[in-house]
């Protein structure tokens, strides 16, 4: 235990509260999903544990980016916000007025090669 204190305390600086809420979180959803899956699984005739690794697997992803955004300095950040601002306010008029809808809702662009992608 005495190892993991210090592990995180040299990686995981911040709020430890946040941190053990993500975390908490994190595993909280994995058992949710697994819980919650097995009648989609009988109906797709694939294995419950299947969507588990799948879901673990995006779980930890997510983990590793968060961790790696908290290494990057805010400043860093600041500067990246009024790019993306002056990003986002076409893409969100383009997407008002030539949205794909999906699901009954036009938020959504066409992007070829890659799917849709919704820029809000």
């Amino acid at each position: 235990m005495k190892k993991f204190k210090e592990w995180a305390d040299k990686n995981l600086q911040g709020d430890r509260v946040i941190w053990a809420v993500v975390f908490t979180l994190s595993v909280i959803s994995i058992l949710v999903v697994y819980s919650s899956i097995g009648t989609l699984a009988y109906r797709k005739t694939t294995s419950p544990e299947w969507y588990l690794l799948k879901h673990t697997s995006m779980v930890l992803l997510g983990l590793a980016s968060m961790w790696v955004a908290h290494k990057i300095d805010y400043r860093y950040y600041s500067k990246l916000s009024r790019l993306a601002l002056w990003i986002s306010v076409p893409l969100l008029l383009y997407t008002l007025k030539f949205g794909v809808s999906i699901n009954d809702a036009s938020r959504w662009i066409k992007v070829p090669l890659f799917g849709s992608f919704q820029p809000s």
